[in-house]
């Protein structure tokens, strides 16, 4: 009698397992804040991804939202792999970027979570997530660039001189 994992082995090599085995949890979910070291006078941008097998895939929706120190990213994807459809084997990223403008200094963290709707779906399960987090550094303030003499000399009303 034949074992199973020779069966499996055995299909492997003949690449017939390769598309069972190419799912979407082949890659993880990457965060990305840009720029890497952000400083109040930069605006913000955090994105998340996720890289997919094939072309069989996707986007619905991305959104992103800000509440205090806490950013949230969601993403939504769609699987169009129905029986007898084919796709190019490229890998395919799917996800997004949301530009949270100028932000306060501070420790921020990013949670990102990625839903898939299945093949005749209507309602995302979860299949990914990742957490993250950045620092937005306070760049120095034109009074301490200046001095805060330079900045008394531009608040000192002008005077006339005697002759």
């Amino acid at each position: 009698m034949i074992s199973t994992w020779k069966i499996v082995c055995a299909l492997l090599c003949l690449g017939l397992l390769t598309p069972a085995l190419s799912s979407s949890a082949a890659a993880t979910l990457e965060i990305d804040v840009d720029p890497a070291t952000p400083t109040t006078w930069s605006e913000v941008l955090v994105g998340a991804w996720k890289d997919f097998p094939d072309t069989g895939y996707e986007l619905v929706s991305f959104s992103g939202s800000r509440l205090g120190f806490n950013i949230s990213l969601d993403i939504v994807v769609r699987d169009l792999h129905e029986p007898g459809m084919e796709f190019a084997q490229v890998i395919t990223p799917l996800g997004g970027t949301e530009n949270f403008g100028l932000l306060p200094a501070g420790d921020y963290s990013v949670s990102a979570a990625m839903g898939m709707i299945p093949v005749g779906g209507f309602y995302p399960m979860p299949i990914d997530s990742d957490q993250d987090s950045f620092t937005v550094v306070p760049e120095p303030s034109m009074l301490s660039v200046l001095g805060v003499g330079a900045f008394g000399v531009l608040l000192r009303p002008s005077f006339r001189r005697s002759r």
